[in-house]
């Protein structure tokens, strides 16, 4: 169309530009999953934080991921676990994340991972990515355990040695077993360390203020125990937890520690003892959790994630005397703890009743402070299109599809059909590998003359599998068999035939001159089920041109082929009166002829005999020679 007004090539550009930016975003088409962290990571799975065990918003909170067993997990991740990640609520964003232990037969899975933002109002979702066989170790353990973190001991070894006791934080305050200890106990996280006090095991750290030099701190372990210790005093033995110095001897600083029905802490400030203690059974051989915090001005003690003592005072330091778990110093006697630890943790931040609280919520019960949600693919389920069946015959045809998405996946496809709709009771093996705008197809063979078929396409990937609509198709019947054309008058010839094979009903048409070309062609004289018909109304001496074509009903599928016969009408003088032929009699119809012409001949006679009589006779001739 031509443009009428001045300022269309200033519209020109803009056009271009609409169709450039058209050209790339496109037409809406489904693609796998745009929020995925990486398609390499095959797998996923949705955790959802209870809000409700969180007793305040909380930043950078490691949360223990714990799941006792996991099919999936067996199944699609790893052995070693090395693929497994953890990203935030968009889906993408990597978290830091430590695996304490994998089991990549039961799937059993001890991680922590540090949530940015721990909501105490709404649930805070992350997700769980496995399944990428070539992936390298994902995890970030250092970066879980932030600078706050001093040492951060699980206790999951199941061999000791020098410095074999692990120090997950970047500060390497490793730890060594001594007087051979139970490594590999049950914990309250996962593993865990069982110290005899009769043979005076314990775990030796790095000097105290290697450990923590600062003023404020939290130390917390959880502890389990059915030995009830003696009270403190001379020459009687209270069990110490966790144990620090203040100076190059075995001064005691800060210690978590137990004794005659009492939880305690001690701390030491150079010149004075004090204590901070709790009365309870502890000794019911239950895991149970001992923390105490100090913010420059006051002690607190926590058990089982509630403050339950505290006292106004000063710091005394720390020194370059090791630190211990489970002992006071390396003499023997030393106060020893006779029981088993888990998850001993120091920090040189003093964190809130809140952390705590949420912290103890955590790891007492891991299955009620998320809930794991189903696994999940990288990719989408693809989209299929059935298209129209071609190349139908007899007894062979070809199926045909199209697949508009394949969910981001190579997949394969294929056919299933039957006689009846909705019901498939056939079906090619899974085959191929097709993207998306493929169209794919396959032959059928040794199918019924004449029957409806109903067929869809199938298409599918790791996500799953997509079926398209249903459509059906007719097969050819063959055509009919040995048509006969016998004339029985000059007006009625006589047809029979045998019906091909498939067929419902026989289209039967007829012309003069030359054969019917198609179905269409000519004069129809029979479109029915049976197989003889009589054709009258002909007329006589006259050769007819019958031609047979079989017919399915549903889609009218008609035959290929079709069979031909030809008759002649009898010759034969008969008129058609009125619909009956009579025969002429020639003397009744000439007889009022005759009588009229001799009628006529004897009045013409007569009326010359009269004008006769009436004219006077001439006079002779005069003779001239006279």
């Amino acid at each position: 169309m031509a443009c009428i007004f001045k300022s269309c090539p200033r519209l020109l550009p803009l056009a271009l530009i609409i169709a450039f930016i058209f050209s790339i975003i496109g037409p809406n088409t489904a693609l796998a999953n745009p929020g995925w962290y990486d398609f390499n990571w095959q797998y996923r799975k949705k955790i959802t934080i209870n809000a409700a065990n969180v007793t305040a918003t909380l930043t950078n909170f490691p949360v223990l991921i714990s799941i006792t067993s996991d099919t999936d997990l067996a199944a699609d991740a790893q052995d070693d676990g090395d693929d497994i990640l953890f990203t935030a609520a968009d889906e993408v964003t990597k978290l830091s994340h430590e695996i304490e232990s994998f089991n990549g037969t039961s799937g059993k899975l001890v991680a922590w991972v540090k949530i940015p933002s721990l909501s105490s109002v709404t649930n805070t979702d992350i997700y769980m990515y496995y399944g990428n066989a070539g992936a390298a170790n994902q995890q970030n353990a250092a970066s879980v355990w932030n600078s706050d973190f001093k040492m951060v001991q699980h206790l999951e070894e199941t061999a000791g040695g020098v410095n074999a006791i692990t120090d997950s934080t970047a500060n390497g305050n490793h730890g060594t077993d001594n007087n051979t200890p139970t490594f590999g106990a049950t914990g309250r996280i996962d593993g865990a360390i069982t110290l005899t006090k009769a043979s005076s095991e314990y775990i030796q750290l790095p000097a105290s203020n290697q450990i923590l030099s600062t003023g404020n701190f939290t130390i917390e372990a959880w502890f389990n125990t059915s030995t009830n210790h003696p009270a403190y005093g001379i020459g009687t033995m209270e069990g110490r937890i966790v144990n620090f110095h203040h100076s190059a001897v075995s001064g005691t600083t800060v210690s978590l520690y137990v004794e005659q029905d009492m939880i305690g802490l001690l701390y030491y400030t150079g010149s004075a003892y004090v204590w901070v203690k709790y009365t309870v059974n502890y000794h019911d051989s239950v895991y149970h959790h001992i923390a105490v915090t100090y913010n420059s001005s006051t002690y607190r003690l926590y058990y089982d994630g509630v403050q339950v003592a505290s006292s106004a005072n000063t710091s005394g330091g720390f020194g370059t005397f090791p630190a211990f778990i489970g002992a006071h110093n390396t003499a023997a006697g030393q106060r020893f703890f006779d029981g088993t630890v888990d998850e001993v943790r120091v920090s040189s931040a003093p964190y809130s009743a809140d952390w705590i609280k949420t912290g103890y919520n955590n790891q007492n019960n891991p299955a009620s402070f998320f809930s794991l949600g189903p696994e999940q693919n990288a990719f989408v389920t693809p989209t299929v299109t059935t298209n129209n069946a071609t190349l139908v015959e007899e007894t062979t045809t070809t199926l045909n599809g199209y697949l508009n998405s394949d969910g981001g996946e190579a997949c394969q496809y294929s056919f299933e059909w039957g006689t009846a709709p909705s019901t498939y009771t056939a079906n090619i093996s899974w085959t191929g590998s097709i993207t998306t705008g493929q169209t794919f197809s396959t032959n059928l063979i040794g199918l019924t003359k004449g029957q409806p078929y109903y067929y869809r396409a199938k298409v599918k990937n790791s996500a799953g599998i997509a079926y398209g609509g249903e459509i059906h198709f007719l097969t050819k019947p063959d055509g009919p068999v040995v048509l006969t054309a016998t004339t029985n008058s000059s007006s009625r010839i006589d047809l029979s035939w045998t019906k091909g094979d498939g067929a419902n009903r026989t289209m039967i048409r007829r012309a003069t001159g030359t054969y019917p070309a198609t179905y269409n062609d000519g004069t129809q004289v029979y479109f029915d089920t049976g197989t003889s018909y009589s054709n009258t109304g002909l007329s006589g001496n006259v050769t007819y041109y019958y031609r047979a074509w079989s017919e399915v009903t549903g889609s009218q599928q008609w035959s290929d082929t079709f069979v031909s016969a030809s008759a002649t009408t009898f010759a034969g003088p008969p008129t058609v009166i009125g619909g009956k032929v009579f025969s002429v009699n020639k003397a009744a119809v000439l007889a009022p002829w005759l009588i009229m012409a001799t009628t006529f001949m004897i009045i013409l006679f007569s009326v010359v005999l009269h004008i006769r009589q009436k004219t006077p006779p001439r006079p002779p001739k005069k003779n001239l020679k006279q």
